[in-house]
């Protein structure tokens, strides 16, 4: 008897841990950044320290002016 009762608190324990990973997971990805590729150099950066110009991401405007030559 006492080992079916082990058995259920274990379950019932990896289900409660398994929702708390899941709920975790959703806040991490609501507060990623979408990363672009520098067109000049290629170094990732987020979107909100990249310089867009048309279609094209640059991270610095020494990349822009080298794009330009």
């Amino acid at each position: 008897m006492w080992q079916v009762l082990i058995l259920i608190s274990v379950i019932l324990l990896v289900y409660i841990i398994s929702r708390i990973t899941k709920n975790s997971n959703k806040f991490i990805s609501q507060t990623s950044n979408e990363i672009v590729k520098c067109l000049v150099c290629g170094l990732n950066t987020p979107v909100k320290e990249s310089i867009n110009q048309g279609k094209d991401w640059f991270c610095s405007k020494e990349c822009i002016s080298r794009n330009d030559i």
